[in-house]
């Protein structure tokens, strides 16, 4: 709500019909990205200098954009829905700068999966928004589980992470 500037263009983007999530228009210009300052998730970023940054399941991408912004060198992200990744890198890539394509790796696996296969050591590991609030203000969460944010989850996140790292989730209350 602080941020006075000029929001850039966005696209809805949905996966099955739910989950909206937008892509945001980026043409590589890191200086248009100032807004991501004034969003939450931007928080670890000031605490810390990241290097080396995991955001799993992050759509239309705006958390990877915020990483750029602040300075990340080594994105990295997770995907358990090829389709969302195809039409990000496709349909989407001229739109979004090409995103997927320049400035992030990206793995077609969950999370959990990819950080109990792997070495790598994160600064900050980002489990973004990744449902609509629809589905939290009509109680639907009460019957469905969320993989991502079970006692082992964590456990393999915290485990993921370099000494001094940050471990972020963003949900709805």
């Amino acid at each position: 709500l602080e941020f006075e500037g000029r929001l850039p263009e966005q696209l809805g983007l949905c996966q099955d019909g739910g989950n909206l999530n937008g892509a945001t228009r980026f043409n590589g210009n890191i200086g248009a990205l100032a807004f991501t300052e004034s969003l939450p998730a931007s928080l670890p970023y000031v605490l810390t200098e990241p290097r080396d940054v995991l955001i799993t399941e992050p759509m239309g991408g705006l958390d990877i954009l915020s990483a750029l912004y602040h300075g990340a060198t080594n994105i990295v992200t997770t995907h358990s829905s090829p389709l969302v990744l195809d039409a990000m890198k496709t349909v989407l890539g001229p739109f979004s700068g090409h995103l997927y394509e320049n400035h992030v790796t990206s793995f077609e696996e969950q999370a959990r999966s990819f950080l109990l296969r792997t070495h790598m050591a994160f600064d900050i590991i980002q489990v973004p928004l990744a449902d609509s609030s629809r589905a939290v203000s009509s109680g639907l969460y009460g019957l469905s589980e969320e993989y991502s944010l079970t006692v082992e989850a964590f456990e393999t996140y915290l485990g993921s992470l370099k000494s001094e790292g940050f471990l972020t989730i963003t949900q709805y209350l």
